[in-house]
């Protein structure tokens, strides 16, 4: 996820560097800035960009003559360095990549120790887990309908519209809920029993997605893992008793 100041767009070396490429300058020089953003955060380079990540990004038409511009005196969003460049102040807004990879071993030792001591597997189910803290699965509804013709009374199958699957999630016609951070722990607690296929935050937003919710910020995904983890330091330490 990138993060960016909302007057970035507006921001004027963004127009001094699109300045120097003429009508449309500005765009390309933005468009070229954020995907820099977005490599470096995707591969953990502290904010360095390479040549060959210039030379091959497909967003703006002439990528190193947007790269010099924004690398320019007068500019200076980028630094020029041996075999690429160097997005200024990168670690200001971003963690380092040490910093993430420390979070990912942790997340990963976390998530290990929670499925060696099996909890919630007897049911197959995560505990702290009600049938109203999530939408149920799609089902049909039966409806029984009198048919004037017959005079029977037939039993015919409709979908309802207010019952929610992951793949149809976005065909609901009406708005999402909000999540609570119980049901976030929840989740947080249900995505631990799972294989580890990366990072916690990330598997917990998709399925915070896949359930239909409405998408809650950053922090507040961050508290429900932390309490998880409190409550499990709470539950080691009663055991240890």
């Amino acid at each position: 996820m990138i993060y960016l100041d909302e007057k970035l767009p507006t921001h004027p070396k963004i127009f001094k560097a699109g300045a120097m490429l003429g009508p449309d300058g500005p765009a390309q020089a933005l468009a070229l800035f954020v995907a820099g953003i977005g490599y470096a955060r995707e591969h953990l380079t502290d904010g360095y960009l390479p040549d060959g990540f210039v030379s091959s990004c497909g967003l703006v038409q002439t990528p190193q003559s947007v790269a010099k511009a924004l690398a320019s005196r007068s500019v200076r969003l980028w630094h020029r360095r041996r075999g690429g460049y160097q997005i200024h102040d990168f670690e200001d807004w971003n963690r380092k990549a040490s910093q993430v990879k420390e979070k990912r071993e942790k997340e990963r030792q976390r998530k290990a120790s929670w499925r060696a001591r099996g909890n919630g597997h007897e049911r197959g189910e995560s505990r702290g887990v009600s049938r109203g803290d999530v939408l149920r699965d799609s089902r049909a509804r039966g409806t029984t309908n009198h048919d004037p013709l017959s005079g029977t009374r037939v039993l015919r199958t409709v979908p309802d519209r207010y019952v929610q699957t992951a793949a149809d999630a976005s065909v609901l016609t009406f708005p999402r809920k909000r999540i609570t951070h119980r049901v976030l722990c929840a989740m947080v607690t249900a995505e631990l029993h799972e294989p580890d296929y990366g990072s916690l935050v990330e598997a917990v937003k998709l399925r915070i997605a896949h359930q239909g919710f409405a998408y809650p910020t950053g922090e507040q995904i961050e508290s429900a893992i932390e309490a998880v983890s409190q409550a499990q330091e709470r539950r080691r330490a009663g055991g240890r008793r």
